[in-house]
């Protein structure tokens, strides 16, 4: 009994070759689109958490103003100096 020859042994595992390949070929594809969305996701977390930082943001600059503005007309009602304070 002769033993096959290489070129059919690789011949015959060929087909099977390209099959676990095409099958790896569309895991890395689904695993790409997983990881794109998950990566737009996370952004648009951050995007909205940044927003709202910004807009907690103003809200502090705005109370600071009329804090300021308050303290400012308290000193004018009695009579004080601004350096008074210090």
């Amino acid at each position: 009994m002769v033993a096959p020859s290489k070129s059919i042994k690789e011949e015959a595992s060929k087909p099977k070759l390209k099959s676990l390949k095409a099958r790896i070929q569309g895991i890395k594809k689904v695993m790409g689109k997983i990881d794109q969305t998950s990566i737009r996701e996370d952004q648009m977390k951050i995007g909205e958490r940044l927003r709202d930082v910004k807009r907690k943001c103003d809200e502090l600059r705005l109370e600071t103003q009329v804090i300021a503005r308050q303290s400012a007309f308290n000193r004018i009602q009695l009579g004080m100096p601004r350096w008074s304070l210090l």
